[in-house]
C-alpha cells in the first residue's frame, strides 16, 4: 500500500476528509484487505487516545492563576533590584586589572621580537656530528611558515 493512501486513511479517522473522499476511501477499504485492516487499528487506536486520555483541570480560575504568576515575578524583580551588588574580593578587583594588563604585554613582545627574527629563507643553522659521511642541514622560511630538516 502507497504511503499517500496510508495518510489518506489516518486523515479519515481524523475526520479531515470531504465527503466524497471519504465514500472513495470507504469503498477501497472494503476491497483491499490491508488497507480495512489499518483503517480498524487507527480508529482503535483513536479510540483508545480519546477515552483514556487524563483530564487535568487547575483548581483556581485563569485569572487568578496567572495572576499569581504575574505577582511572583513582580516580587522577583523588586527583590533582584534591592539587593545589593556582591562586593568582590582584592584578588578578583586585581585580577580585573591584571589580565587586559598582560594581554596587552603579550601583544607588544611579539610585536617587538617579529623583527629580529629573519623572514628571508636563510639557513638559520645546521646539524652537529653524523655518523659516517652523512650530513644534516635545517632550512626555516617564517615567510612561508615552514621548517625543512635535510639529511644525506
Amino acid at each position: 500500500m502507497k504511503t499517500e493512501t496510508c495518510l489518506e486513511i489516518q486523515a479519515s479517522v481524523d475526520g479531515e476528509l470531504d465527503a466524497k473522499r471519504e465514500a472513495e476511501l470507504e469503498a477501497l477499504c472494503r476491497q483491499d484487505p490491508e488497507a480495512g485492516a489499518l483503517r480498524e487499528a487507527l480508529r482503535n487506536l483513536h479510540s483508545a487516545v480519546r477515552e483514556n486520555e487524563p483530564e487535568y483541570r487547575v483548581a483556581d480560575s485563569r485569572e487568578f492563576y496567572w495572576g499569581q504568576i504575574q505577582r511572583r515575578i513582580t516580587q522577583a524583580e523588586r527583590a533582584e533590584k534591592s539587593m545589593p551588588a556582591p562586593k568582590l574580593s582584592p584578588f578578583s578587583s586585581m585580577f580585573r586589572w591584571l589580565a587586559p594588563v598582560a594581554g596587552l604585554a603579550a601583544v607588544t613582545l611579539v610585536f617587538t621580537l617579529r623583527d629580529r627574527v629573519p623572514s628571508d629563507g636563510t639557513i638559520i643553522a645546521s646539524a652537529g656530528p653524523v655518523p659516517g659521511d652523512q650530513s644534516a642541514v635545517i632550512y626555516r622560511s617564517d615567510a612561508d611558515g615552514v621548517t625543512v630538516h635535510w639529511i644525506n
